[in-house]
Formats: C-alpha cells, sequence, structure tokens
C-alpha cells in the first residue's frame, strides 16, 4: 500500500465531548492566555486560505473538556494548525445535530471525522465534516452497534473497524470521499474480516488497522479464538491470512504494543481480574523475558526499541510528589530517565497528557497559571510547541495548596483509609480579607485530613485484602470572583470504598471579598423552601416532558412526568441546595442515582437569576 496521509486520534483516559473547526497555526500563534468569547469568535472568521495537500503524517492531539481548541502535530511532534471548538459547535447545530453528543475522531486533510452518540435518544451516527464549508454528512458504514466502532484516518482513507464479540469477528472497512462532494463509498480492496481473529491493540503513535500495522511491520498480531477463548497469538497480512506464533504460549495478557521485534504485555490474573507485571516476546527468537517495571507503572508506548513508561505521582503517600518520564531499552535491559514534571494541586494529574505521537513523546506541564503541551527533545528537555490547554482560574487568583493523609489500623497496622485533599489560596490583592478567608478554607482540609474511620479488632481478618481501603479525594475545581465581590470556589471530589466504582461529589464554598465572611445558598435566596423546591421541581419535570417529546423514552428513572417531579421535590432542600453560582445563570445539580443511573452521572438545570433571586445577578 501507498504511504500517503496517515492522522488519528490519540485520545486521553477520558474521551471529551469536544467539538471544533479547523483555523491555522498563525491565528494563535500570539496566543498565551485564553481569551475573551468575543476574540475568539473573531480570530475563527479570520481564515486563510491553505493547501488541501498535507505534507508528511498528521495526529491529533485532544485536549480536555475545557479547553477551546485541539491541536493538529505532525510526525515530530510540531503544531501544524488548530481545530477550534465553538466553529465546529456552530456548524454541527446548523445542521440538527447537538454538539455535546459529538466528539472528534480523526482529521483527513479538510475533513474532520466525528462521533455523534446520542445516548438519551439512542441515536449513534459517523459524521463527516467539512472544515472549510461548515457542510456536515452522515457516512453509512453498514456495520451494527455503530457506538462501539473505531475509527481512524490512513493513506487519505477513513478506517472503521470493529470486533463482534458476540460472533468472534474482526471488520475492518475503508470508505474514500469523492472528489467533488462530501460524498463517501466503500473501498472494497481495503475491506478486511477475520473469522476468530482479534486486533490486538498497539500504543506505537500511529493507526491500529491491519493495513497500517502490515505497511509498517509485514503484519498486524491478532488474537487467535477457538470455541469463544483466546488460545494465542498469530501474525495477520494484507490478505487475511494469518500464520500463529508459535512460541508465544500465553493466553491471559493484555496487549501493550509491538513492532516487528518486540510484543510487549502485561500478565493478566483472572482472578485478581488485574495485571500483575510486564514481560517482552521476542518476535524473531521466541524468547521472553520479563520487564523490570513496576505493575503500578503505566505503558506509554514502544518506539525503535525503546519502551517507554511512567511513574505517576501518589498524592497520598506524598503532597508533593512528581511523575517521571522513563525509556526502557528492551535490548539491554536497562531503564533511563527521561523527564520528570511537577506535579501542581488543583490542576489534576498531568500523567494522563502523556503520550506517544508519532516519532515524539509529548507531554504537559504547567507554566504560571497556564498548563500546555510540550515535545520532549533530549533527556531532561522539553520543547514547548505552542499548545495551551486551559488557564487555570484558581492560579490567575491566588494559588492552591494539598495536603495528604493514611490511617491505619491500631490493631493490625493494615492501610483502611486514604486521602488527598487541596485548597485555594486567595492574593491578598483581591480582599483585605484574604487571610481571613484562607485560614477558613485551610480549616477545611485540616478537617478533611483528621477524619479517622471506626475500627473494630475482629475486623482485621479483612483487612489484609487491599480493597478494603477506602480513598477519598477532594479538588479544587474552579475559582471566579462574581460582580468584583463574591469569591467562588467550586471542588470536586470522590469517595471509593470498594466495589464496580465510587461516588462523586462537588460543592462550593462561597465568601464576601467586602467582609470575609463566608455565606450559603440562604444569604441570597429570600423565598421558602418549599417555593424553592417547587421551583426546582418544575424545572426537572419540564425537562422530563421535553425528552418524552415525539415518543422517546427519557432516562431517568421515573416513568411519568408527575413521578420525576416528585423525586426532584424530595431531594430539593435550602439548607442543602446543591447550587453553582456562574457569572451569567444558576446552576443546580443532583447526583448520580437521585433521579437517574450512575452511568448518566449529575444531572444539571440552568436557571437566570431571575428564576431563583428575582435579581439579574448576585447580589444579596
Amino acid at each position: 500500500m501507498k504511504k500517503r496521509l496517515l492522522s488519528l486520534l490519540l485520545a486521553t483516559s477520558c474521551i471529551c465531548g469536544l467539538v471544533a473547526c479547523k483555523d491555522t497555526e498563525k491565528q494563535e500563534k500570539d496566543e498565551t492566555t485564553q481569551v475573551s468569547e468575543k476574540k475568539e469568535d473573531e480570530e475563527n472568521d479570520e481564515t486563510t486560505e491553505e493547501s488541501s495537500e498535507v505534507k508528511g503524517q498528521e495526529y491529533i492531539v485532544y485536549s480536555y473538556v475545557d479547553s477551546d481548541k485541539i491541536y493538529v502535530v505532525d510526525d515530530d511532534g510540531q503544531k501544524v494548525e488548530n481545530i477550534f471548538v465553538n466553529k465546529y459547535k456552530s456548524y454541527l447545530s446548523k445542521a440538527g445535530y447537538d454538539p455535546e453528543n459529538a466528539s472528534v475522531s480523526c482529521v483527513n486533510g479538510d475533513i474532520l471525522l466525528i462521533d455523534y452518540d446520542d445516548y438519551a435518544n439512542d441515536v449513534y451516527e459517523v459524521l463527516a465534516l467539512d472544515s472549510k464549508t461548515g457542510e456536515v454528512t452522515s457516512i453509512d458504514i453498514n456495520m451494527d452497534e455503530v457506538s462501539l466502532v473505531s475509527k481512524c484516518s490512513y493513506n487519505g482513507l477513513i478506517y472503521i473497524h470493529d470486533f463482534d464479540y458476540d460472533k468472534n469477528v474482526y471488520t475492518e472497512r475503508a470508505y474514500e470521499k469523492d472528489a467533488d462532494s462530501l460524498t463517501f463509498k466503500e473501498v472494497e480492496d481495503e475491506a478486511l474480516e477475520l473469522k476468530d481473529y482479534d486486533l490486538l491493540s498497539n500504543k506505537d503513535g500511529r493507526p491500529v488497522i491491519v493495513n497500517r500495522l502490515v505497511d509498517d511491520y509485514g503484519f498486524a498480531l491478532v488474537s487467535i479464538y477457538s470455541d469463544g477463548k483466546r488460545t494465542g497469538i498469530g501474525k495477520c497480512t494484507q490478505d487475511g491470512k494469518v500464520e500463529k506464533v508459535e512460541g508465544f504460549k500465553k493466553n491471559n495478557f493484555s496487549a501493550e504494543c509491538y513492532d516487528k521485534d518486540y510484543f510487549v504485555y502485561g500478565v493478566f490474573d483472572e482472578e485478581s481480574y488485574s495485571t500483575t507485571g510486564y514481560e517482552v516476546y521476542n518476535l524473531s527468537t521466541g524468547e521472553t523475558k520479563k520487564i523490570d517495571i513496576p505493575v503500578e507503572y503505566s505503558i506509554i508506548g514502544l518506539k525503535d526499541g525503546i519502551l517507554y513508561y511512567q511513574q505517576g505521582p501518589d498524592h497520598y503517600a506524598s503532597k508533593n510528589s512528581d511523575f517521571k518520564l522513563y525509556g526502557y531499552n528492551l535490548e539491554s535491559d536497562s531503564s533511563e530517565l527521561i523527564s520528570t514534571v511537577k506535579s501542581v494541586p488543583g490542576v489534576g494529574e498531568l500523567s494522563t497528557y502523556t503520550q506517544l505521537v508519532g516519532n515524539t513523546i509529548l507531554l504537559a506541564k504547567m507554566e504560571g497559571p497556564e498548563l500546555r503541551i510540550y515535545k520532549v527533545d533530549n533527556k531532561n528537555s522539553l520543547k514547548d510547541i505552542d499548545c495551551p490547554i486551559k488557564t487555570y482560574s484558581a492560579y490567575k487568583y491566588g494559588s492552591v495548596i494539598s495536603d495528604c493523609n493514611q490511617v491505619k489500623c491500631v490493631y493490625c497496622d493494615a492501610i483502611l483509609y486514604k486521602t488527598y485533599g487541596e485548597a485555594f489560596v486567595l492574593d491578598s490583592k483581591y480582599s483585605p480579607y484574604a487571610e481571613q478567608i484562607n485560614a477558613a478554607l485551610k480549616e477545611k482540609l485540616d478537617s478533611a485530613m483528621a477524619y479517622t474511620p471506626e475500627v473494630n479488632s475482629d475486623e482485621c481478618e479483612y483487612h489484609q485484602d487491599e480493597s478494603y481501603c477506602e480513598t477519598d479525594d477532594e479538588s479544587v475545581s474552579d475559582v471566579r470572583i462574581i460582580n468584583d465581590q463574591y469569591l467562588i470556589i467550586d471542588m470536586d471530589s470522590y469517595w471509593y470504598g470498594g466495589g464496580a466504582h465510587g461516588m462523586p461529589g462537588m460543592c462550593e464554598y462561597i465568601f464576601d471579598l467586602t467582609t470575609g465572611e463566608e455565606l450559603t445558598f440562604a444569604d441570597f435566596y429570600s423565598g421558602t423552601e418549599e417555593e424553592f423546591k417547587n421551583l426546582v421541581a418544575t424545572k426537572v419535570k419540564e425537562d422530563y416532558e421535553r425528552q418524552s417529546a415525539g415518543g422517546n423514552s427519557p432516562y431517568y428513572f421515573a416513568e411519568s412526568a408527575e413521578e420525576i417531579y416528585d423525586t426532584a421535590y424530595e431531594y430539593t432542600h435550602l439548607d442543602s441546595p446543591n447550587i453553582i453560582f456562574q457569572e451569567d445563570k444558576v446552576i443546580c445539580y443532583f447526583y448520580p442515582y437521585d433521579l437517574a443511573s450512575y452511568a448518566d452521572g449529575f444531572q444539571y438545570f440552568e436557571f437566570t437569576y431571575e428564576e431563583i433571586l428575582g435579581t439579574n445577578t448576585l447580589t444579596r
């Protein structure tokens, strides 16, 4: 196959519902902080003519939901263009699609491939958006379970691939855009269907499809199945023929990455349902070796015989921990420290941004209040590639401190509880009462660190199981000042005590900068609790009725509008209102399981200040 355009999505641990439109690098060259919405709209409209011919390979680097851009970089990690979120949103809206249900999969020249998952209405489509004209079309991929298929771009074609677990069939199809219109036809010569084989995942920085892997390595590694069980691995060639790798005897493994010489995998323990270590299989000699990498470290990818991995920070053990990137030479069995990035409270796990892109490792680090993407040039040398992700408001108005604690059983010394917490520190220039406000916030952090769970001596036999240990995290998610008077601090939390998942949480602290006083919702709301409960429950009922329009089934637990009203009414309280004050609106939220399933997450309902407070802004 000819080596033409290569582009793909390199998604982080969490896929965002981002939407975007192409623009040029020139427009954003000097931008180092977030711009106002007005300025952003002006930049989005200032398009520059570009050649549709792509030189070399391109990769999409996904930024997170808070960012207003997604970036496209080349094989060497240099930014070549921006993809604007708001412009893409407007194109989708005009075409009748809800942009909040869309995410970019890959870019192919001027065409953005988009996953459209409207879970509430059971609508799943693969969309193509022409970034120059704004035209949007749905691609008929002629495959079952559209919501589960994977997409990428390679050699100027769009590839759709999927594995049917019921039938044990891997399917790979390619689609080519018509030269004169936004229509696509299947390229039959590129189609591939493998019965009782599934393509193994591969972190090598490029699209994981058979056609590309055969181009680069001469084969693609697949799992071999018999009677629904994996019985080995094999080398698949372009014609779909599979040759079993006879020397590889493990069946319980999780594939990490491979090239023409090495296959790196995690040894999987079915009883604990976890990876117990890493090994490498030499595809040329048949030799298997253990890799001296702690299992709690994460594999980033494999390039030229070097296995890149990172040590994430342990916030429960140290409040000032860093994350480190290493390169492991598979031939010499030796590791080398590549780079160290200092963790910063209030910005989350920076290690989640690290990824192998073509020939380059990209990672994120803070520069002042701004989180930016850097490429790794040499040992401990990072190069800024002009890809700002987000400006953290906490570092605009001050800073963030953190603390951690571990509680052990007094009888058996097992760790029972781990906690990590953060507190915002206000810069004194914003209030003469900054010291008083900071003391109140620090007291909340200290109180969380002092928590000790009750324990009995007869429970010690259970304490030896690591899953018995509870974890509790609380972090600063946003800080803002409304009307130059009210300091708003949003906090996110997550508690885990065993089982399939933990429980997320959120809260908001409010301070009057002119007095230093901590306020609550009741200090602003002048109505009765009955009025507040009815106001919120009515809004929830209206949303239920909107979802029910046209015969659709709302995702709420309730089976009628009256039932959802009663449920929302019951969960709404004036003393714990679950309210978020923003500059131009008020948001009321419900926790998972209150109105809908855990998978549906928090439920948010917007109100104007007039609806809630009878004013046009936050005031008392």
